[in-house]
């Protein structure tokens, strides 16, 4: 039977070894008069770069991304498709414009936080 330092070390090993090809976010906003979805996913391209597509079912992955890249990178995906579906409630008179612009502000503060959280170390491991 392990021990709790050997099962600690054998998942800290694979966190520093697992590499991630692709994340996807999808969110649904819910609305007095519907419901709003957005879905993004994103590839680590062959140079490096982010490619975000509005289409997660075609994700060509030319790269890898260490777990923490991916991390962040799946919380930039997500803040994304949680604008988009705001955009989307805006665009279908479901929401005014200042709902939207507080709330895209509030999106993206909560995000900024999350995310240098999390590059300084902060938050869970896994």
């Amino acid at each position: 039977m392990s021990t709790r330092e050997e099962i600690n070390e054998m998942l800290k090993g694979l966190n520093t070894r697992i590499r991630v090809d692709k994340v996807v976010a999808s969110r649904k906003f819910r609305v007095q008069d519907g419901d709003y979805f957005a879905s993004f996913g994103a590839v680590l391209g062959s140079e490096g770069d982010l490619e975000i597509n509005s289409d997660p079912g075609d994700l060509t992955p030319a790269g890898h991304m260490s777990l923490k890249e991916a991390r962040v990178a799946q919380l930039l995906v997500s803040m994304y498709a949680d604008i988009a579906t705001r955009d989307q409630a805006l665009a279908g008179g479901s929401i005014s414009e200042q709902f939207y612009r507080d709330a895209v502000a509030a999106l993206k503060h909560r995000y900024a936080l999350r995310i240098s959280n999390l590059m300084n170390g902060g938050g869970s491991n896994v």
